[in-house]
């Protein structure tokens, strides 16, 4: 849904009954009405949703984007209970991307804590690229569930291929010199899934 923009299709939440989106100044407590009409022809359908500004670039970033703040738990649960979604991604001092130099913003591991007793569902990290392990180890623990970490694999994968072809300049088939870029992305994930899953 575009800023500022208003569903005005009922929501329906997981008890089964429906309630209006609500506006509150520019801030729309919905989602897409296209949605809805997913929703209704889906007998299960997850829906996550992100509360709060965390920049919106999966890229390397000289500093953290103007506006990138954090949500309140209180915000956190009327949100919730006002939309119905399944998954809740609050803005709790990450950022989508990465800070150059080590300056990546840290995570407030009070506040998830304080967000996860309050919504009782699900949290998802969003935006958890370049933050240490752990912060990471003390997010789970905190009630985060689901961790996103798009653009350490995709930095992973772009050294990879420079690497090879820089290495292979003369190489022309595809499935050799991409095969080092998936390489140095699986070596990240694996270490992302032994992190993840306390190995």
């Amino acid at each position: 849904m575009s800023p500022g923009a208003a569903a005005t299709h009922p929501i329906r939440h997981r008890s089964g009954h429906l309630a209006r989106p609500r506006r509150e100044g520019r801030r729309v407590l919905g989602v897409d009405a296209a949605l809805h009409r997913v929703a209704d022809e889906l007998d299960a359908l997850l829906v996550e949703a992100e509360l709060g500004f965390i920049g919106k670039s999966s890229k390397m970033l000289d500093e953290v984007p103007e506006g990138v703040g954090k949500i309140t738990p209180e915000e956190a649960e009327h949100f919730v209970s006002n939309t119905g979604v399944d998954l809740f991604a609050p803005a709790v001092g990450n950022v989508h991307g990465i800070v150059r130099g080590g300056r990546e913003p840290k995570l407030d591991i009070e506040l998830i804590k304080s967000i996860a007793e309050a919504v009782k569902i699900p949290l998802v990290l969003h935006g958890a690229s370049g933050n240490t392990d752990e912060e990471i180890r003390a997010a789970i623990e905190a009630g985060i569930s689901i961790i996103h970490i798009n653009t350490e694999l995709r930095l992973a994968y772009r050294q990879g291929l420079v690497k090879s072809l820089s290495e292979n300049p003369d190489e022309l088939a595809p499935y050799k010199y991409l095969k080092p870029a998936l390489q140095e992305m699986q070596k990240v994930a694996e270490k992302k899934l032994r992190l993840f899953n306390h190995l």
